[in-house]
């Protein structure tokens, strides 16, 4: 016999401290969730203060929420033809 697990969630905000994306996750019955960890349509990744992304790995592992999915800035393209836009691509 086979069992499957259906796993709801959706695209969760980037909250601040990032802990609080987690709980948005379980106040809106997600059992899995995506994030982007910057502005999706810009090239710049700010860093995250010390100890906010262990926060976000606890917090994480305590609602027993995966999977946990990063998604990319929708402006990279690997296959660009463009060399300057596929350089930024492969180096983001």
């Amino acid at each position: 016999m086979v069992h499957c697990v259906m796993r709801i969630g959706v695209h969760v905000p980037v909250l601040h401290p990032l802990a609080e994306s987690v709980a948005y996750a379980v106040r809106t019955g997600c059992t899995a969730f995506q994030i982007f960890p910057s502005n999706p349509r810009g090239w710049q990744f700010t860093g995250r203060p010390p100890g906010e992304v262990q926060g976000f790995n606890d917090a994480v592992r305590a609602a027993a929420i995966a999977p946990v999915v990063v998604h990319m800035p929708y402006l990279v393209n690997l296959a660009s033809a463009d060399p300057g836009l596929r350089e930024k691509s492969l180096l983001l």
